[in-house]
């Protein structure tokens, strides 16, 4: 894969995500919310590619950055959504992944309130704070079949750098109450969980 892709994701993260990719079967669906510039995008694409030949679902809104939230918004300076979303195109055709990943440009609980097709893998990967973190756990954690993972970014192992309203959060009120997830595993700040 190459390795000179811009994103915000570190290359063991990438490593780990492609591992699991590679295990769904293909006949499930391997689901990511928040694409950005395409760079788990690519990863994921490549370990289904090399493993069973799941499909890959990414659905990101490519809204415009945030001017209150400037430089963090849009670390690379893109300056608009359709730049970043172009960004991961070419991303995705650099990596000859258009046959294996479908873009969707949406929010994700407009994606979750009519999808139907198995799920083998969730890698969620959008906003961050705690609201928006629980309502994709609300939405995407249920669809997960059994043998499948759950995976969100920005939660970190060491418990001075999680932030208990963000992702943390998320995943203690709504993902471990559920009760069926297991194998919960951390790849830098990347958790997983199996569902039983």
């Amino acid at each position: 894969m190459n390795t000179d892709m811009v994103g915000l994701i570190q290359p063991v993260e990438g490593e780990f995500l492609a591992e699991l990719a590679a295990k769904v079967p293909a006949d499930r669906t391997i689901v990511e919310i928040g694409a950005h510039t395409g760079l788990s995008t690519c990863w994921l694409g490549n370990g289904a590619r090399e493993g069973n030949g799941a499909h890959v679902i990414t659905v990101d809104p490519w809204l415009d950055p945030d001017a209150a939230l400037l430089p963090f918004a849009d670390p690379f300076e893109f300056g608009t959504g359709d730049a970043v979303l172009a960004r991961c195109m070419d991303n995705l055709a650099s990596e000859d992944l258009l046959d294996t990943v479908t873009v969707i440009r949406a929010t994700s609980l407009e994606v979750a309130s009519w999808w139907v097709n198995p799920v083998g893998m969730v890698w969620i990967d959008a906003l961050h704070d705690y609201e928006p973190a629980c309502a994709d756990a609300r939405a995407w954690a249920p669809k997960v079949q059994p043998g499948g993972y759950l995976v969100f970014h920005d939660y970190w192992a060491d418990p001075q750098m999680t932030v208990r309203q963000g992702v943390a959060g998320a995943i203690d009120d709504v993902v471990l109450p559920m009760g069926c997830y297991t194998d919960v595993t951390m790849t830098w700040n990347t958790w997983s969980a199996c569902r039983m």
